[in-house]
């Protein structure tokens, strides 16, 4: 990550820390410790940036691919945990 600016590497930094905390949970279902890593992996993401992804190392690349693959997979879970809850409203 030599080109990246001080704050681009930070970025990158911590969206690794986050997927490998986010890849080591049981289950992506709802959950307190999902909601807060997803929350913080949102929270981290939302300032613009600049980073050329092609640009980042492929071990980079395939993190950042795998962490796309574990949101959706957690992104089903949630719309089946909400869809479960509006089913049971009046």
């Amino acid at each position: 990550m030599g080109s990246l600016h001080h704050e681009e590497a930070d970025l990158v930094t911590k969206v690794c820390e986050i997927y490998h905390k986010i890849s080591k949970l049981e289950t992506l279902k709802p959950s307190t410790d999902v909601n807060t890593l997803f929350t913080e992996l949102v929270t981290t993401c939302i300032p613009p940036s600049s980073i050329n992804i092609t640009t980042l190392p492929q071990t980079i690349q395939e993190t950042r691919s795998k962490l796309i693959r574990l949101c959706g997979e957690a992104e089903g879970h949630l719309e089946a945990h909400f869809s479960t809850l509006f089913s049971l409203l009046p």
